[in-house]
């Protein structure tokens, strides 16, 4: 049976389970880290996540996949997307979900591009092939590894929309809702959708827990 000829609710159902199996992945040492960080909101962190170890991995990097393209294909049952649009972190480098930008175009057949966050002029914040009308009237999908204020993805909605885009949508893998910006998500009429909530500090993730405290919202499937 072809993956499009499955029933939509038999399909989310995969996805959940998928989901479930993915949370074994917070197991593994150095997944989660302990750091002391400072926070663009001016907060002090205690910890992060680490993508990159899902995407070493195979099997782990093609469950990643699978989970952020059922995200991204909820989305575009209900509405009309043109396009991803990655977040190049404003330290430069290939970090965060960036890396996953080409394979998940293609499994989502939706084109992609990158927000540079360290660019100054509104143009070059955004490194693609711009049809005649550059950006104007197409809509995106932000795309990020993980939120904890979701300032990055505000910032980088800011910068598509400087360019003539549309942004009401943003995916990401894990977020913080204790430090989320809600209101500005909001404010911004942007819905972001996510597969795992993370807890609000270090100290609250069991070192023997099957769990590790962490919860898996799911809220797209």
């Amino acid at each position: 049976m072809s993956k499009r000829s499955i029933n939509p609710k038999t399909q989310r159902a995969i996805e959940r389970e998928k989901l479930w199996i993915a949370r074994e992945f917070f197991l593994k040492p150095g997944v989660i880290k302990s750091s002391s960080h400072g926070l663009r909101s001016g907060k002090k962190d205690d910890y992060y996540f680490d993508l990159d170890y899902l995407l070493n991995e195979p099997y782990q990097a093609e469950m990643l996949l699978d989970i952020y393209a059922g995200m991204i294909n909820v989305i575009k049952e209900e509405n009309s997307i043109d396009f991803l649009a990655f977040i190049e972190k404003a330290s430069g480098g290939t970090v965060g979900a960036i890396r996953l930008s080409v394979a998940l175009s293609i499994k989502t057949r939706l084109p992609n591009l990158s927000v540079r966050l360290r660019k100054e002029i509104a143009f070059e914040k955004i490194k693609a092939r711009f049809p005649e009308k550059g950006l104007r009237g197409l809509r995106a999908i932000i795309v990020s590894d993980h939120c904890t204020t979701g300032n990055e993805v505000l910032l980088a909605a800011n910068a598509l929309k400087q360019n003539g885009a549309s942004v009401n949508h943003a995916v990401a893998y894990t977020i913080r809702s204790d430090e989320l910006a809600k209101d500005k998500f909001l404010n911004s009429k942007i819905s972001l959708s996510y597969a795992f909530e993370l807890p609000p500090s270090y100290e609250m993730i069991p070192k023997e827990s099957k769990n590790l405290g962490i919860i898996a919202m799911a809220v797209n499937f």
